[in-house]
């Protein structure tokens, strides 16, 4: 609970956490003035669904109003499974950090494709599979895909068909983790291209300086995606040890109705005319949604401080993209 105050440094209250319309726990806390935080612990009972969350303040204070001493919080509990396919081409840095954040995240059923590389893999690992689904319903039965730089000559025409199919009428989520084999640059053609939120600019990459890194927008900072922090500096601190990058794709910025999370730092001498790098976005695409991510480097978010801040941003992503599904929430307006 964040609780703020003006005027009334080292007065005491009353803090009351309800769940449900019943007192959880109450405690008196010393005002501080400014934003504070107080955190309550609650476990659901097995067969909750349907929860409504509270938290008030009571006071004797005299204050102009008191029609903001209340904040509540509506949450549903479920015990569904979000279904994951990730499909990679060669065993890279980030892939091997990023799958075991998604096998050690409990809400998650993973499935691992790896297109190159060890070939009996599926054979011997319960969560991989030898081959990329070959009927449309084993595809739709997955609530997000994650396709790695996999060179798009690996999937049949109807295999991408399905893929659209699944995001678009389906309600389901891909996510494009970007690499130099493939991803995006060939796609251009394909339906994946209308899918992503960027526009693809070619199959080159382009060189990136080290003292370049991602900034996180305003619409990042709102986002319960990237907001690494509880403050814009915090979470510009953060990203900004995702450096050196080395080599990004080429693009022709977001698309209109994209919403861009993260943006490369720009020189003090840049032109406002330079159009700002879409290095992680999305957009709404039918009735599920898309992201694309520019850099293979996330992993340097464990510099210093392991797996905290790596772990963090990849459980947001996923369950941006992939629990809407489950609540039903993936309907075009």
């Amino acid at each position: 609970a964040r609780v703020e105050s003006t005027g009334f440094d080292g007065e005491t209250v009353e803090l009351t956490f309800s769940v449900n319309g019943e007192v959880v726990e109450t405690r008196e806390i010393e005002l501080a003035g400014g934003a504070q935080f107080e955190e309550f612990s609650y476990l659901p009972p097995k067969d909750a669904e349907e929860l409504k969350l509270a938290v008030s303040v009571k006071t004797d204070l005299d204050e102009s109003g008191d029609v903001n001493n209340r904040a509540t919080h509506g949450l549903r509990v479920l015990n569904e499974k979000i279904d994951v396919l990730y499909v990679e081409g060669m065993p890279r840095w980030e892939y091997r950090y990023l799958r075991w954040v998604l096998l050690r995240d409990p809400r998650l059923r993973v499935r691992f494709l790896m297109t190159q590389g060890d070939e009996h893999l599926a054979r011997t690992s319960n969560s991989h599979v030898g081959a990329f689904p070959s009927k449309a319903e084993e595809l739709l039965k997955y609530d997000l895909i994650i396709l790695g730089d996999v060179n798009p000559s690996y999937f049949r025409p109807e295999q991408l068909k399905w893929l659209e199919d699944l995001v678009k009428t389906g309600g389901g989520s891909l996510l494009m983790l970007a690499g130099p084999m493939g991803a995006p640059g060939f796609y251009g053609e394909t339906q994946v291209a209308d899918m992503l939120p960027v526009r693809i600019g070619g199959s080159r990459w382009r060189s990136i300086a080290s003292r370049y890194h991602p900034v996180v927008t305003a619409d990042g900072l709102e986002s319960a995606v990237t907001a690494l922090g509880d403050t814009a500096e915090t979470s510009n601190r953060i990203w900004s040890a995702v450096r050196p990058m080395g080599y990004l794709p080429q693009l022709d910025g977001a698309k209109p109705g994209a919403t861009t999370l993260l943006t490369l730092s720009r020189d003090e001498n840049a032109t406002s005319v330079e159009k700002p790098y879409p290095l992680v976005a999305w957009q709404r695409y039918g009735s599920g949604k898309t992201m694309f991510v520019g850099t293979a480097d996330l992993w340097r978010l464990r510099r210093e401080v392991g797996d905290r801040f790596h772990s963090q941003f990849w459980s947001q992503a996923i369950q941006f993209l992939a629990l809407s599904r489950l609540l039903g929430q993936n309907k075009p307006v």
